[in-house]
Order: structure tokens, then sequence, then C-alpha cells
């Protein structure tokens, strides 16, 4: 193989060919490795769904998929699709803030959790009172509900639903208060965003009234 491949034979030969790939295989592959790992990736972010309705979870236990997956199923039904993309997607995301783990685990628990409450799309924050008490004196994040029967929490926004149908479905069993907080989102400019909390009114409702 020569290095000189460039001035000593034609594009169109052959030999330069071969000498082109000797010396530059490793970069071909790495580029070629490059651009189906772009595909790939823009390929499975169209795949994924957007949701219509967010819903933040907060336990001290884990929840199994499947029951994730049936309320998430059951609430879809009950909703209109607020983003136009044809579907009617309820995502309920699961946030598990278990005793007994290292400073760091729980530091970084801890920040999901905030970090979801306040800059993500879920307007109901529902979670275990021990885990999301810092929230309940945060009153100017939330707004006053209808608590169904439920007893207050914490005011008029924060009410205790562990003994409603969607508690046992995710199987809570803990003695603390399952919270149940409806994040403010009525006058979004965003028009979607508005409509996903108007869809979240109505699960909300269901969530506090089915025992």
């Amino acid at each position: 193989m020569d290095k000189s491949y460039r001035k000593i034979y034609k594009i169109s030969d052959p030999k330069f060919l071969v000498n082109f790939w000797f010396y530059n295989k490793k970069i071909i592959i790495g580029v070629i490795i490059g651009v189906l790992a772009i595909i790939w990736a823009g390929v499975s972010c169209s795949k994924i769904k957007r949701p219509d309705v967010s819903i933040l979870y907060v336990s001290s236990s884990t929840v199994d998929d499947s029951k994730v997956n049936e309320v998430e199923q059951e609430f879809a039904e009950l909703i209109e699709d607020t983003n136009g993309d044809g579907e009617c997607v309820v995502r309920l995301i699961v946030i598990s803030v278990p005793d007994g783990v290292t400073q760091e685990v729980d530091t970084a628990n801890t920040s999901r959790v905030n970090t979801e409450i306040i800059n993500g799309d879920s307007n109901i924050i529902i979670g275990e009172k021990s885990r999301i008490k810092a929230f309940l004196k945060q009153q100017e994040f939330f707004q006053s509900i209808n608590s169904f029967g439920n007893p207050y929490v914490s005011g008029d926004f924060a009410v205790d639903i562990k003994n409603t149908i969607f508690a046992r479905k995710m199987e809570y069993s803990q003695n603390t208060p399952l919270c149940l907080m409806i994040k403010g989102g009525e006058n979004d400019v965003d028009e979607t965003k508005s409509l996903m909390y108007t869809q979240s009114l109505l699960l909300a409702e269901k969530i506090m009234s089915e025992k």
C-alpha cells in the first residue's frame, strides 16, 4: 500500500479505492456507525408516544410495571387527545424514594422528585406524605380542590386518597397519607398544556371520588 496513492492513481482506478479503504477504513466505519446511531435514535424517538396527561406518583415502595400500565390504559380511555397526534395517552411517572439507601441515592431521588414537581408536565401530583412533605408548605404551586369526602392533609389543596381504588391498584400499604395535589395550569398560555390541565382535572376527580 502506498500513502501517496492520491498522486499515483486516478480516482477511477480500482487501486485508488483499495488504498483509500486501507488507510481510511477506521474513519469510514466510525462515520457509518455514527450515522446508523443517529437514524436509530431518530426512529426510536418517533415511536415515543407523547402523553396527553401526565401523573407523578411518589412513594417509598416500588410499583410493578403491570400495575402502572393498567392504570395508564384505564385513564387513557377517559381523556381526549390534547396534543393532536391522534392518540389518547396517559403517562404515570413513578418515582420510588425508599428508606435505607445511601445519602447519594436519597439526594438523587429527592432531586428528581423536586424537578418533576416544579418543572415537569404533571398537573396531578400524588405522593406519600413523608416523601413530599416539603411541598405541603408550598401552596403557591397548587390550587384548592374538591376533596370528594377525603380528609384534607393541608389546607384545602392536598387530600388523602389512601382509601381509594387508585391507591389499592397501586398497592399502597403505608400508614402515612397518600396526598393528591393539583398543580395549577388554567392560565397557561400554551394551548396544549392548558388542555392537559383540563383533562388532568377529570382524572383527579375520578381518583378522589372512587372508593
